[in-house]
Formats: C-alpha cells, sequence, structure tokens
C-alpha cells in the first residue's frame, strides 16, 4: 500500500532573517527525523512517497488519492498545521491524524483553554493580549509568577526560563518582546511550580489509548522549553510517572480531553501537577506529536506501555487506513 510522507525540514523554512528569534523554525523537522519515519513506514510494509513540501503541495497531492502521513507544521497563525489537512479534505483524499477544526482549536492556546476549562479540567488562569494597550490589564495582576507564551506555537517555541516573570515591569517587556518577536498574541498565564508531565494518546472516538505518563526533571530550568527540548541529553531527565494517583488523574484527564476535542488517531498532552497545591493543570495538546524515535515525548510515552516505535507507527497508520476503508 502506498502513503505519501509529508513534511516540512527546517533547512527550507522560507525567509529566515538573521533577526528572528533563533527557534522561529523549531517546528520543523530534521533530516534524521524523516529518516526514521520513512524506515518504520517501510519496514511496516507501505510503499513510502517522499514529499518535501514546497509551494507546489496541492499540485502534489492531487496527483493521487493514496494515503497521506502528513506531519507539516507550515507557516502563519493558527490555521497553519490545518493546511495540509485541508487540501486533503478538498481533494478527499485519505490521511492520517486530526481533522482541520481541531489542528486550529488545539494550536490556539487561548480557545483550547477555554475548551478545556469547559470540560471542568484546571487550567492555570491567563490573559490574552493582542495588543501592547492590552498590557494596561497588567496592573490588576497580583498572583506572580506568571508565563509569558505565543499563542499559536509549539516545540517550546518563545518560552525560557526568561518567559517567567515575578514583577510587572518585566512581565510588560517580555509580552512586547513576544508579540514583536513572533508576530501574534501572547498568553500571560499563572506559573506553575511543580512536576512537568506529558502522556501520548492513541486512537478515535470511544476506542482511546491512554499511554505511560512521563515525568520530565529539569535540574536547570524553570520551563520546558525550546533550549531544553532541543538539548535535552543535558538539560532533561525523563522517567516513568511513578505516582499511581497523579498517573490515574492524568489518564482521566487526558481521555476527556482528547475524545472532547475530537483529536484522532494520535496527540500528546502536557500537564503541570502543583505539588503544593496537589493539582493537576492542563497545559497544552499537541495533535502532531513529535515522532523522533529517541527524543520525541510521544513516543518515550509509547515504550513505557511496551510499544517499539515500529508498533506504533503501524498503529497510527492503522486508524487512518480503517476509517479510509469505512468511508469508501
Amino acid at each position: 500500500m502506498k502513503i505519501r510522507l509529508v513534511y516540512n525540514l527546517r533547512s527550507k523554512y522560507p525567509g529566515k532573517k538573521d533577526d528572528d528569534p533563533p527557534d522561529v523554525d523549531a517546528d520543523w523537522d530534521i533530516p534524521e527525523t524523516i529518516f526514521y519515519l520513512k524506515k518504520s513506514l517501510e519496514k511496516v510494509g507501505f510503499d513510502v512517497i517522499d514529499i518535501c513540501c514546497d509551494r507546489d503541495i496541492a499540485t502534489k497531492l492531487a496527483d493521487s488519492n493514496s494515503l497521506v502521513f502528513n506531519i507539516c507544521e507550515m507557516i502563519g497563525g493558527a490555521y497553519r498545521e490545518a493546511i495540509v489537512p485541508s487540501l486533503c479534505e478538498i481533494l478527499n483524499i485519505p490521511y492520517v491524524f486530526s481533522a482541520p477544526d481541531v489542528m486550529v482549536k488545539t494550536l490556539d492556546k487561548n480557545i483550547c483553554n477555554l475548551l478545556v476549562q469547559q470540560l471542568k479540567q484546571n487550567v492555570p488562569d491567563w490573559l490574552y493580549v493582542k495588543s501592547q494597550e492590552d498590557t494596561e490589564h497588567f496592573a490588576f495582576l497580583n498572583n506572580y509568577p506568571y508565563i509569558v507564551k505565543p499563542a499559536f506555537e509549539g516545540s517550546g517555541m518563545g518560552i525560557s526560563n526568561e518567559s517567567v516573570l515575578s514583577n510587572h515591569k518585566d512581565l510588560v517587556e517580555r509580552v512586547n518582546y513576544v508579540m514583536s518577536a513572533y508576530k501574534q498574541p501572547v498568553l500571560v498565564q499563572q506559573y506553575i511550580n511543580g512536576l512537568e508531565l506529558t502522556v501520548g494518546v492513541l486512537g478515535e472516538g470511544k476506542k482511546i489509548e491512554v499511554l505511560a505518563p512521563v515525568e520530565i526533571n529539569l535540574p536547570s530550568s524553570k520551563v520546558y522549553g525550546y533550549e531544553q527540548k532541543e538539548n535535552s541529553n543535558t538539560q532533561a531527565i525523563y522517567s516513568q510517572s511513578s505516582d499511581e494517583s497523579i498517573n490515574m488523574e492524568i489518564k482521566t484527564a487526558s481521555k476527556i480531553i482528547y475524545q472532547s476535542l475530537g483529536c484522532r488517531d494520535a496527540a500528546r498532552i502536557d500537564f503541570r501537577f502543583d505539588t503544593a497545591k496537589k493539582k493537576l493543570y492542563f497545559l497544552e495538546i499537541n495533535p502532531l506529536p513529535h515522532l523522533h524515535p529517541d527524543i520525541g515525548d510521544f513516543c518515550r510515552s509509547a515504550y513505557g506501555v511496551g510499544y517499539s516505535y515500529n508498533q506504533l507507527i503501524e498503529k497510527i497508520c492503522n486508524y487512518a487506513v480503517r476509517r479510509s476503508a469505512l468511508n469508501n
């Protein structure tokens, strides 16, 4: 069976300028990830067609109706991860991972937080800041520290130790910097001091499998940001979460969030556990999780329940294969 592996490479990121933030292309993939993915897809029986995304992607997709394994992050606002899935929908082509609407509402941190909060899940308090004029509201903030995040980014983009602020002056300066550097709104969110946790989820509809919660120890950082993810072998320590009560809470919350947002095939969900308040907080969900076998947190979560890398990739694809068969 043919499968088209569609991706963005960092080396092809267009228009990168000297004054851009160093992590502006962080969501795009490195060649090693593509090598491992292609090798795994071939190992589980697919005839892989390699497509590095460019301006002709719509034409390339229209060339065939074979299954698309899309990991493109693209460029743009909250809609960027939805571009290739939208093209697949228009062309009636089967594809792996979530539908366009899911991609939009999960990448937009403000909308996603609102939706998860409606599910009665704990979300750290936040402000959505669209312009410098909105910083006037910061005078009412009195529960420092706060963390500043770009509203439409992943892979720890725009997040570093400098993102955690303890006073009004520094908060305003950081917000202005992030809005200018990343050219988008930001979230000012209550910083949760506690355990960094992440978990993978597989499936669709009512058939959901929550994988093993992974605890991420950050010996020299307040955050799990771009630098920590890029240098995870020295700046992060990973282990399976051993607290069964926390794990149960993570699994229950993850199932509710994944199903209610309409995710399918796979996603990764990040949490923080406030050790003082004994309270679990949702941070974000990524329906296009990093699939590098050695450094992808989603893969770490899958290994914790016994999946090999090839078994994981095959299972993700099988959901899409079955969905395509049902639709036809």
